[in-house]
């Protein structure tokens, strides 16, 4: 971390004060952890790891995504890559931007794009599908040292959160998701991470974990070129009775949008590698797709318990 990413860090490490325990010295907490880094030793401890969810299939600058990662040895802030798994707005006056100057007191406002937050998700469920799939059914999880360089909230910054954590503090934040998720949509079900500074490939992450839709395409070979694991989680896909069942969660015209992607593609079924091929075919609107994709998320996949 630079002294602005620092900077961040313990502007939110301030807001948390009143909420809990916290660090005593963030910058000797972000020292000791990276100068003696030892995650199979911290992984036993709390087993909870920060996973930074995308889509495999998508591009930038006319290149695969996991290819611009593979030559540039680290994970772009959406700043740099203008492309999101949510809401298109990270520029200067879009949401994004006004969102994260709310939070960081407006310490961002003026940075280069590189040195932005890059987002993840808390996955404290411990789930082999990640702790965000509303956002890509793939994620990279990271190490756990990278715990020390996050901060937290929730819920997401979309909704202009109150409560804010660092890694010291963040079970105050797991209470409050705990508390909540049975009222809600399962793929809300996650706590939003914020690293500051730099994610780097070699250094900070330890696994891709990837959706096996993907298995034998040039998404697979891409993974297996990267300097980590390549894991494979269950799997999301949805069957045609199911996503016509629940016009109430996204719309009935997105129902139909999905219904007509199985009739493309002569299948009963919809994955996460099919919305790629749609985005691609530019036919449709991306949002009306990354909706299709919720359908995917939410009901291509067999959640616990708290959400049946």
């Amino acid at each position: 971390m630079n002294e602005l990413q620092l900077q961040a860090l313990k502007y939110i490490e301030n807001k948390t004060k009143s909420q809990g325990v916290v660090t005593d010295n963030i910058q000797q907490d972000y020292n000791n952890n990276n100068n003696n880094i030892d995650d199979n030793n911290n992984k036993k401890k709390n087993n909870i790891y920060i996973n930074v969810h995308f889509h495999p299939d998508r591009l930038f600058n006319d290149k695969n995504i996991l290819e611009v990662i593979l030559e540039d040895g680290k994970y772009h802030s959406q700043f740099v890559t203008k492309t999101s798994n949510g809401g298109l707005s990270a520029y200067e006056g879009g949401d994004r931007f006004n969102w994260e100057s709310r939070m960081f007191g407006g310490i961002y406002d003026n940075c280069e794009a590189e040195e932005r937050v890059k987002y993840g998700s808390l996955n404290f469920r411990s789930r082999l599908i990640g702790g965000s799939p509303r956002f890509g059914s793939c994620y990279f999880r990271l190490k756990y040292h990278t715990l020390c360089n996050s901060t937290f909230v929730y819920p997401d910054s979309f909704y202009n959160p109150t409560d804010f954590a660092v890694h010291a503090n963040v079970h105050t934040l797991i209470d409050i998701c705990t508390s909540r998720a049975s009222a809600g949509d399962c793929l809300d079900d996650y706590i939003e991470a914020q690293v500051h500074g730099d994610i780097v490939l070699e250094r900070d992450i330890e696994a891709l974990v990837m959706d096996p839709c993907f298995k034998d395409t040039v998404y697979e070979e891409y993974a297996r070129r990267l300097p980590c694991a390549v894991e494979w989680h269950s799997g999301f896909v949805l069957d045609k009775d199911t996503l016509t069942k629940h016009p109430e969660y996204r719309g009935q015209r997105i129902v139909d949008l999905g219904v007509e992607l199985m009739r493309l593609n002569s299948s009963d079924t919809l994955t996460p590698k099919d919305i790629g091929v749609a985005i691609k075919n530019q036919a449709y609107d991306p949002q009306d797709l990354k909706k299709v994709y919720h359908y995917i998320a939410r009901y291509g996949h067999s959640w616990d318990q708290t959400f049946a």
